[in-house]
């Protein structure tokens, strides 16, 4: 507090941009009370702006400050100053920038994009990103790490920004981090850089993700404390369904990751396991006889006791069995959770509604596959959604 009071004492005249970035990640960062970190912010961002946009500002300066603000989730009272930087960034040569400015840059915009279109903000994010794509394509791809590769992807995937030239150069980077190093422990990048391609519906990176990403993945790890997480496992196996990926060792990693993980998934992570699995199932690729589609319509259509009775012999099943689970069991264990998940929701609606939905879930699922199939021989279009 004593700090931010002396700081706000300064006359902007006084500040230099690196001064300004330093004390804005420092306060987004430190534990301080919310209200003390908002005035400072706030008398920060009209500092920022005395800063001539085509001059004093570097890569490293405008991803820092920018980056900042939208971490402190400062849209509204600091709409000026995004606006300020996206200028800034613009006038500055593609060729200065490295890979973190870049990552940093497009990763803070994507976060706040759609809270700048609604206050009507004077950002062209198009122009924007289209000025960062041509930094980042003048970033050697052998330079790029796993962390930016998958921030600049997933930037791109939250604003609904195709730009293949782009992508295929990221592509490259995930080439030569793959001969590089062993990937098995950049889960979450991974994660992240997959689920962003199959929203971009990218098909050009699938044969890098086969011949250079998924060799990596069988050996990724599923411990809760360093290993690939809950959504990311969703993500993952979303990821498979919607690019078609049909590797045996990466099919393999994701049942393994699912009969441990399936217990704790939401609601949103079940939706994507459900997804995946119905793929697998339209595509031959399940055990003869193994079929979401029936199982979901067997336990929807069962009594409670019976449910009950079935949901207890599943899952003691999947804990005896850890990751060694097979596909019939991964597949009874996600039509369980899923009801069971359907259920604890319809539960705070009320009887009324808990039946009407349970109804209406069974015709949707007694239906699916044939609808799904007309969706396949579209190209896959609706049927995957995140």
């Amino acid at each position: 507090l004593h700090l931010s009071l002396i700081i706000q004492q300064i006359h902007p005249d006084q500040f230099d941009v690196q001064a300004v970035s330093n004390i804005v990640n420092a306060f987004v960062k430190l534990d301080v009370e919310p209200q003390v970190r908002r005035y400072l912010l706030e008398f920060m961002a009209v500092v920022t702006q005395c800063f001539d946009a085509d001059e004093e500002f570097s890569p490293q300066s405008i991803s820092n400050i920018v980056n900042a603000y939208a971490k402190a989730d400062m849209v509204e009272e600091a709409l000026p100053l995004f606006e300020h930087l996206a200028l800034a960034a613009q006038l500055v040569r593609p060729e200065d920038f490295n890979a973190q400015a870049v990552a940093n840059i497009v990763n803070a915009y994507a976060k706040v994009s759609r809270q700048l279109l609604q206050l009507e903000a004077q950002i062209d994010m198009q122009q924007l990103f289209a000025h960062m794509s041509q930094a980042a394509c003048t970033i050697p791809a052998t330079t790029l790490d796993m962390q930016n590769i998958a921030n600049i992807i997933n930037a791109l995937a939250k604003t609904s920004t195709y730009d293949a030239p782009l992508l295929n150069h990221l592509a490259a980077g995930i080439e030569a981090n793959a001969q590089r190093h062993d990937l098995s422990r950049d889960t979450q990048a991974v994660a992240n850089i997959m689920h962003a391609l199959a929203i971009l519906n990218h098909r050009d990176a699938v044969q890098t993700l086969n011949l250079h990403l998924v060799p990596h993945m069988g050996r990724m790890l599923l411990d809760t404390a360093s290993g690939c997480q809950t959504q990311g496992i969703a993500n993952i196996c979303w990821s498979c369904a919607v690019l078609q990926l049909r590797d045996d060792s990466l099919l393999d990693w994701c049942r393994r990751a699912l009969a441990l993980r399936l217990t704790s998934m939401n609601w949103s992570c079940l939706r994507q396991v459900q997804q995946f699995l119905l793929t697998l199932e339209l595509d031959g690729l399940l055990p003869e006889g193994v079929q979401i589609s029936s199982a979901l319509a067997s336990a929807l259509s069962a009594d409670s006791s019976h449910m009950t009775a079935v949901s207890s012999a599943v899952r003691a099943r999947a804990s005896a069995a850890g990751d060694t689970l097979d596909w019939k069991g991964v597949v009874d264990l996600a039509s369980d959770c899923l009801v069971g998940s359907a259920w604890s929701f319809s539960e705070s609606l009320g009887p009324e509604t808990k039946a009407s939905s349970s109804r209406a879930a069974s015709l949707v699922v007694t239906r699916k596959k044939k609808s799904d199939i007309r969706r396949l021989a579209r190209g896959r279009g609706s049927m995957f959604r995140p």
